[in-house]
């Protein structure tokens, strides 16, 4: 009879902690879901197609443009790592929480300022926004599908999360410009209501189980021992961050010097909708097709081919301001999309729980850091010599970066005494 009883307590408990972990499951897949949903929001970037016409409307010149974009990138080379390191302690949920309130308070700034000095305060506080948000929504991501077994879905997922928030971008940068013409102010109130709605969104969000980082040495030296060990110890992750860094810098600068370009080549402001669509949809479909790509051409390959594209986009927008090179500027979004899902991929695989968005913020931190000098030397140069000759700059200044850094990383995993042991193996032994 006790044995009996025993069987039945045993079924009784076997079933909940089977329910409970039915439930845990669909949680973490609402997860995937929901992260979706907030990449589509994120994307929603009314103002960002028309933003150097919204900003030049108030008087400012490019010059002050890309010095507010140099403020913005060093309040994000200061703010970069901490903010990671946070998401690694206290969790991703909180992390991507405190981002979505800071970038709604930071559009709103916007919608009532009228000079630089306000705009400097919004670009402050979307840069606190941006902080908490990179490295945390993928690490999110990434940690969700661990728990599920799934981490050989991330490419797949990542690309339909590129290619939401692309799809987004493109619908809303279409209407931006449009509403441009008639409300001024319109898209910038827009993209606010959309960025309010990421809040309750990642309230909603369910922390993945995972290996937290000890913050036992404190915040500064527990910040120090990760950035410590990832350039000494572990120089693949070292040279992939720098690659990807310098494949992004690439592809900022190119948007902010675009609008100008676009401009100069005679393009309609009310057209500038129209080409931000094509182009976010372009980086939606790269990102959709990266991994397949990548599957064929292999890693390497697939860098060089960004190469190839960027440097034909930067040195045919410099040598034709034409209405009939602006297609030229797909070749951007095309590396752009590739890099989002395979740079991802490269330093996730590389990486463990416990300091993922820390090193994955560096990444951030890295690229703003290249783009804080030259960002107002490249509106130095547009301003005063023409946009072709920034252009020009920049056409020979990241093909060959981006290629000897991608040379030094293929060096390093293909030499046989190259510690290239993922970070996370490395600790653990």
């Amino acid at each position: 009879m006790l044995a009996m009883s025993n069987q039945s307590n045993l079924k009784e408990f076997t079933s909940d902690e089977d329910e409970l972990d039915e439930s845990r499951k669909w949680k973490l897949y609402r997860n995937l879901q929901k992260l979706k949903l907030y990449y589509f929001l994120r994307g929603a970037g009314f103002v960002v197609a028309v933003f150097v016409p919204f900003l030049k409307g108030f008087g400012l010149t490019l010059s002050e443009i890309l010095i507010l974009q140099a403020v913005f990138g060093a309040a994000l080379c200061f703010l970069e790592v901490p903010s990671g390191y946070y998401s690694d302690v206290y969790g991703r949920r909180s992390a991507l929480i405190i981002g979505s309130i800071c970038l709604t308070l930071g559009f709103s700034v916007y919608t009532i300022s009228s000079g630089f000095w306000g705009f400097l305060i919004g670009e402050l506080v979307l840069a606190v926004a941006l902080s908490f948000i990179s490295g945390a929504d993928t690490a999110m991501t990434y940690d969700t599908l661990v728990e599920l077994e799934l981490e050989s879905e991330f490419r797949r997922v990542k690309s339909s999360q590129s290619f939401y928030m692309n799809l987004s971008g493109g619908v809303a940068g279409c209407l931006g410009s449009w509403f441009l013409e008639h409300v001024w102010r319109l898209p910038v109130m827009l993209e606010t209501a959309c960025y309010a709605l990421t809040i309750p969104l990642a309230i909603s969000l369910v922390e993945p189980a995972r290996v937290k980082l000890s913050n036992s040495r404190g915040v500064f030296r527990g910040i120090l021992d990760v950035i410590g060990e990832t350039a000494k110890l572990q120089p693949l992750v070292r040279q992939t961050i720098l690659v990807s860094a310098i494949v992004g810098v690439s592809t900022l600068a190119a948007f902010w010097l675009s609008q100008s370009w676009q401009q100069e080549a005679g393009l309609p402001v009310a057209a500038f909708g129209i080409a931000y669509a094509i182009l976010r949809l372009s980086v939606a479909a790269s990102s959709l097709v990266a991994f397949r790509v990548v599957d064929l051409l292999g890693y390497y390959r697939m860098v060089l081919l960004c190469i190839a594209l960027v440097a034909t986009g930067y040195f045919v927008t410099a040598g034709f301001s034409v209405i009939w090179a602006v297609p030229v500027l797909i070749c951007f979004s095309i590396v752009r999309g590739f890099g989002i899902v395979v740079f991802s991929e490269k330093l996730n695989d590389l990486l463990p729980s416990d300091r993922r968005s820390t090193i994955l913020s560096l990444e951030s931190l890295i690229c703003r850091l290249m783009f804080v000098p030259l960002a107002p030397l490249l509106g130095y140069l547009a301003d005063g010599y023409g946009i072709k000759w920034a252009l020009y700059l920049c056409g020979g200044l990241f093909p060959l970066a981006t290629g000897f850094l991608l040379y030094l990383s293929w060096r390093v995993e293909n030499t046989p005494m190259a510690p290239v042991v993922a970070l996370g193996k490395a600790a653990e032994t």
